[in-house]
């Protein structure tokens, strides 16, 4: 019979991963992409940021049309009109997809941070996870974010309002709102995935600890505890879709 071991944990609120993954989430929630948001943020706020995101993209959609309008008979080439309308498009698609993806799988995000969580109790009984790569990793994608996001967009305005104000279109507001709602939409992506992959470092150091001194009871109780971290994520990773 498998004796349990029961180990007193420390229940720090700090090591959640929700927490250590705050400031790519609330980036990710203001700029109205993605399911991630924060776990004290009631339905109703982010269903009206969403709403919110919703509006500024349909008010640039009819800027951008008018600027079309007026300016869409001086391209001098087919092609750079088609390319133009494709870019336009797809910016004005995307912009509302990320609507519409956030209500489709609104319970999908709480879903993964409780499984994170239990992971990490499970894995904290044999080891400790350091998350500081993912911090690190979470400031350099905020500041990517904010480079080609809000700050190009400033750089932009500034520059043609002292140079050429009449270039000043509103295609071009929709242009860096949208890299920038893409931009955190794949860091989300990116951190959450790498995040799951340190759980899977931190289960095969626990595999190399393994060793004979621990004698055949010890260590076949190990290997299930193993087995169960590997079997539990590898059922919640299959059910969880980005």
């Amino acid at each position: 019979m498998e004796e349990e071991i029961n180990v007193e944990m420390e229940n720090n609120p700090e090591n959640k991963p929700e927490y250590t993954l705050r400031p790519i989430i609330y980036v990710s929630w203001l700029l109205g992409v993605g399911v991630a948001r924060p776990k004290c943020s009631p339905k109703w706020l982010t269903m009206a940021l969403r709403v919110l995101h919703f509006a500024v993209s349909s008010v640039i959609v009819a800027f951008s049309a008018m600027d079309f309008a007026n300016f869409g008979k001086q391209f001098t080439s087919k092609l750079f009109e088609i390319m133009y309308c494709m870019n336009e498009t797809v910016c004005h698609l995307a912009a509302y997809y990320y609507v519409y993806h956030m209500v489709r799988h609104y319970e999908k995000w709480p879903e993964l941070m409780k499984m994170l969580e239990s992971l990490d109790r499970n894995i904290g009984r044999e080891t400790s996870i350091n998350d500081r790569c993912v911090k690190i990793r979470q400031i350099f994608a905020v500041s990517i974010v904010s480079l080609f996001g809000p700050v190009s967009l400033i750089v932009h305005v500034l520059y043609y309002y002292f140079t050429d104000p009449e270039q000043i279109f509103a295609s071009d507001l929709l242009l860096y709102y949208t890299i920038a709602q893409t931009l955190v939409n794949s860091f989300v992506f990116d951190i959450v995935v790498y995040v799951i992959c340190q759980r899977f470092r931190a289960i095969n150091e626990i595999v190399a600890r393994l060793d004979e001194k621990l004698g055949t009871y010890w260590t076949t109780l190990k290997i299930r505890r193993i087995r169960r971290l590997h079997n539990g994520m590898y059922l919640h990773t299959r059910r969880e879709k980005y």
